[in-house]
């Protein structure tokens, strides 16, 4: 008997996937025209779901052995308080209280930190600053550390591949790099997933948190006069870049893109960034992967005057790619 499938449709011009062949959509010029040629795709779904299945069964089995030794052996070792700055004074700092041996097996910046006969070991006491450390973020490193492993949150679902980069962000911070694999991991699958496509203002959210926050920083000795000139260059280029703009009101968007903008809102990355400031220039693999998937999303993308303004405020993502 043939097994049950399903096919999925992949517009060869912008790899956009859909249910119908008949689907107008509007990520490509061709968008809504008649001739959009859609390629389709099959998925046996009864051997398809039964394998993934049984990894999956694997995987988490593999973790919960993983867990149930990590535990007791922690619970061995020392403790010490990690605070979270607030970032606003009217805001409350964020307190855990961790596991030495477990934060020293994870970071190198805690090992390190814990290895040094500082003030921080002797009062047992380590403060991170809200630029460093989303206290979001830092809540998935925890879950990360005793886990080896971490899982969004419903309500972060919807903005993955912003979760997953701010992760990463993290653990560049506190040279955790298993954790970074991790969350390369996850934010690639993320960018991937046809099925749950992220949506525009997340993928310009993903933007901003990448260029804003990484990047290795340097003396920029370029004559005052020069960086004007440069940037006024960067904004004329701009200028032609989606002159069809929509509306600023869509910056929030109406249905998914809403809630995903609440979302991100909730999480510090504002959409109403209008001023021009260079950054320094940085190669960062993270940043790489952004620009490459950014690209393939051009022409949607560019529309936004939230992309525009990224563009003039980070010249290296304009360089990444115009």
């Amino acid at each position: 008997m043939d097994e049950e499938t399903v096919t999925f449709y992949r517009c060869k011009y912008c790899n956009l996937y859909s249910k119908s062949p008949g689907d107008s959509h509007s990520c490509c010029t061709r968008s809504g025209s008649a001739d959009t040629e859609w390629s389709g795709t099959e998925y046996y779904l009864a051997s398809d779901y039964q394998e993934l299945s049984d990894e999956h069964e694997k995987e988490l089995k593999l973790k919960k052995t993983e867990a149930f030794e990590i535990f007791p052996e922690a619970a061995k070792s020392s403790t010490i308080s990690v605070i979270l700055a607030a970032k606003e004074p009217s805001d409350e700092a964020v307190s855990y209280t961790l596991h030495t041996k477990q934060l020293a097996s994870v970071s190198e910046y805690f090992k390190k930190l814990l290895q040094s006969p500082g003030k921080e070991k002797t009062d047992g006491v380590v403060t991170l600053s809200a630029s460093s450390a989303h206290p979001v973020a830092f809540g998935y490193f925890v879950q990360f550390m005793y886990n080896k492993n971490y899982l969004l949150d419903t309500q972060h679902t919807a903005i993955a591949p912003v979760m997953h980069a701010m992760i990463y962000i993290l653990a560049d911070h506190l040279s955790a790099a298993t954790l970074k694999t991790c969350s390369i991991s996850k934010l690639k699958d993320a960018l991937n997933d046809a099925l749950n496509r992220p949506s525009d203002l997340t993928i310009l959210g993903l933007v901003d948190v990448v260029y804003r926050r990484t990047g290795r920083k340097k003396e920029d000795s370029e004559p005052v006069l020069s960086k004007k000139r440069k940037l006024a260059s960067v904004k004329s280029e701009v200028q032609e870049v989606g002159r069809d703009e929509k509306p600023s009101s869509m910056l929030f968007g109406l249905g998914k893109d809403k809630k995903d903008s609440e979302l991100l809102y909730g999480l510090g990355i504002g959409f109403d960034a209008d001023t021009a400031k260079p950054s320094p220039s940085t190669t960062d693999p993270l940043r790489s992967l952004v620009a490459q998937y950014t690209k393939g999303r051009w022409e949607s993308l560019k529309n936004y005057a939230k992309c525009r303004s990224l563009l003039v405020e980070f010249p290296e993502f304009y360089a990444d790619v115009i």
